[in-house]
């Protein structure tokens, strides 16, 4: 292994230091898809920050998953937006589950997240979660 391996790999046993480590990685994966959803729209980073009213070098950031925090759900919204799309919101329970999956085997995470059922407002376009012990619908929302 390379010394910096040796050195991640040494500073893993740090419980503080996994957490941020492991948070960072799940921005980085984020910003991914962020990139993707760009380029699935054809847009360069400088053309969708023009339409964010932002710097390019900000999409730069959002993109490689860069900062302490992680975007604003204000800014995912407008980013979404930005793009023609909507920010969807969604819960799954933590730990991966055994599903029965027809010619297949192995761990895939559950489709929905027990103790919550959704409930769509008067109009549509407003759906709030409501706790439902016995019920096990799929708890999302699209912004």
């Amino acid at each position: 292994m390379g010394r910096l391996a040796d050195l991640r790999n040494e500073l893993m046993t740090d419980p503080e230091f996994r957490a941020g480590y492991e948070q960072q990685g799940q921005l980085v994966r984020f910003g991914r898809i962020m990139r993707g959803a760009r380029e699935s729209q054809g847009l360069t980073q400088a053309q969708l920050a023009s339409r964010l009213e932002i710097s390019q070098s900000e999409i730069s950031r959002l993109e490689k998953g860069e900062g302490v925090n992680g975007p604003t759900f204000e800014r995912l919204v407008a980013f979404a937006h930005a793009l023609g799309l909507r920010f969807v919101v969604g819960f799954a329970d933590e730990q991966p589950v055994e599903m029965p999956r027809p010619g297949r085997t192995g761990v895939m995470p559950p489709p929905v997240f027990g103790g919550f059922r959704l409930r769509r407002h008067p109009g549509g376009s407003t759906v709030t979660a409501e706790i439902a012990a016995d019920d096990r619908e799929a708890l999302w929302g699209a912004f």
